[in-house]
Protein backbone atom coordinates (compact mmCIF):
# COMPACT_ATOMS: atom_id res chain seq x y z
CA UNK A 1 0.00 0.00 0.00
CA UNK A 2 0.87 3.37 -1.07
CA UNK A 3 0.83 6.73 1.01
CA UNK A 4 1.34 10.50 -0.54
CA UNK A 5 3.69 12.12 1.46
CA UNK A 6 5.33 15.71 0.48
CA UNK A 7 8.50 15.86 0.04
CA UNK A 8 10.75 18.88 -0.39
CA UNK A 9 13.85 17.90 -2.31
CA UNK A 10 16.69 20.46 -3.42
CA UNK A 11 16.75 21.51 -7.03
CA UNK A 12 20.25 19.17 -7.84
CA UNK A 13 17.99 15.97 -6.37
CA UNK A 14 15.53 16.73 -8.20
CA UNK A 15 17.66 17.02 -11.53
CA UNK A 16 19.50 13.44 -10.50
CA UNK A 17 16.28 11.31 -10.03
CA UNK A 18 14.44 12.59 -13.14
CA UNK A 19 17.78 11.88 -14.72
CA UNK A 20 17.54 8.13 -12.89
CA UNK A 21 13.63 8.16 -13.80
CA UNK A 22 14.10 8.65 -17.70
CA UNK A 23 17.90 6.47 -18.00
CA UNK A 24 15.60 3.68 -16.30
CA UNK A 25 12.15 4.12 -17.49
CA UNK A 26 11.01 4.42 -13.96
CA UNK A 27 8.57 6.86 -11.91
CA UNK A 28 10.03 9.68 -10.08
CA UNK A 29 8.35 8.67 -7.00
CA UNK A 30 9.54 4.76 -8.04
CA UNK A 31 13.07 6.34 -8.20
CA UNK A 32 12.95 7.68 -5.08
CA UNK A 33 11.58 4.58 -2.95
CA UNK A 34 14.25 2.46 -4.36
CA UNK A 35 16.81 4.91 -3.28
CA UNK A 36 15.43 4.82 -0.06
CA UNK A 37 15.07 1.17 0.39
CA UNK A 38 18.79 1.21 -0.88
CA UNK A 39 19.61 3.43 2.04
CA UNK A 40 17.88 2.36 4.50
CA UNK A 41 19.78 -1.03 4.04
CA UNK A 42 22.78 0.54 4.34
CA UNK A 43 21.48 2.60 7.68
CA UNK A 44 20.27 -0.99 9.19
CA UNK A 45 23.82 -2.93 8.59
CA UNK A 46 25.85 -0.01 10.29
CA UNK A 47 23.11 -0.12 12.99
CA UNK A 48 23.36 -4.02 13.38
CA UNK A 49 26.34 -5.39 11.08
CA UNK A 50 25.71 -8.78 12.16
CA UNK A 51 22.72 -9.36 10.22
CA UNK A 52 23.69 -10.01 6.12
CA UNK A 53 21.92 -6.86 4.30
CA UNK A 54 23.88 -8.00 1.09
CA UNK A 55 20.76 -9.05 -1.02
CA UNK A 56 19.73 -5.31 -0.92
CA UNK A 57 22.70 -3.89 -2.56
CA UNK A 58 22.79 -7.07 -5.22
CA UNK A 59 19.42 -6.04 -6.19
CA UNK A 60 20.90 -2.36 -6.91
CA UNK A 61 24.35 -3.12 -7.63
CA UNK A 62 22.57 -5.56 -10.43
CA UNK A 63 20.46 -3.12 -12.33
CA UNK A 64 23.17 0.00 -12.54
CA UNK A 65 26.04 -2.55 -14.04
CA UNK A 66 24.03 -4.12 -16.41
CA UNK A 67 22.56 -0.79 -17.39
CA UNK A 68 26.17 0.94 -17.69
CA UNK A 69 27.62 -2.40 -19.77
CA UNK A 70 25.18 -1.52 -22.38
CA UNK A 71 22.98 -4.92 -21.34
CA UNK A 72 20.28 -3.66 -19.26
CA UNK A 73 17.08 -5.54 -17.56
CA UNK A 74 13.98 -6.41 -19.40
CA UNK A 75 11.11 -4.37 -17.96
CA UNK A 76 10.42 -7.53 -16.11
CA UNK A 77 13.49 -8.43 -14.65
CA UNK A 78 13.98 -4.57 -13.78
CA UNK A 79 10.90 -4.69 -12.01
CA UNK A 80 11.43 -8.25 -10.11
CA UNK A 81 14.78 -7.05 -9.62
CA UNK A 82 13.16 -4.30 -7.80
CA UNK A 83 10.36 -6.40 -6.37
CA UNK A 84 13.20 -8.20 -4.53
CA UNK A 85 14.54 -4.99 -3.16
CA UNK A 86 11.52 -4.00 -1.34
CA UNK A 87 11.32 -7.09 -0.01
CA UNK A 88 14.63 -7.68 1.20
CA UNK A 89 14.43 -4.34 2.69
CA UNK A 90 11.31 -4.92 4.31
CA UNK A 91 12.58 -7.73 6.31
CA UNK A 92 15.34 -6.14 7.26
CA UNK A 93 13.35 -3.28 8.57
CA UNK A 94 11.52 -5.97 10.33
CA UNK A 95 14.50 -6.89 12.15
CA UNK A 96 15.39 -3.35 12.81
CA UNK A 97 12.20 -2.87 14.38
CA UNK A 98 12.60 -6.07 16.51
CA UNK A 99 16.32 -5.09 17.09
CA UNK A 100 14.78 -1.55 18.82
CA UNK A 101 12.21 -3.27 21.01
CA UNK A 102 14.73 -5.55 22.87
CA UNK A 103 16.82 -2.61 23.05
CA UNK A 104 14.04 -0.12 24.50
CA UNK A 105 13.09 -2.98 27.07
CA UNK A 106 16.77 -3.23 27.98
CA UNK A 107 16.65 0.63 28.82
CA UNK A 108 13.23 0.17 30.82
CA UNK A 109 13.47 0.86 34.42
CA UNK A 110 11.81 -2.00 36.51
CA UNK A 111 9.19 -1.15 38.75
CA UNK A 112 9.93 -1.78 42.29
CA UNK A 113 7.58 -3.08 44.62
Amino acid sequence: MLKRNQVLLNDWLVDIIKDMSKKYDLSFSEVIRIFLCIELGKMISIAYPNHDHSLVYNESEKIVQRKNNGNPLSMEELHTAISRLYFETRKAANLWNEEEKKISKKKKPKKSS
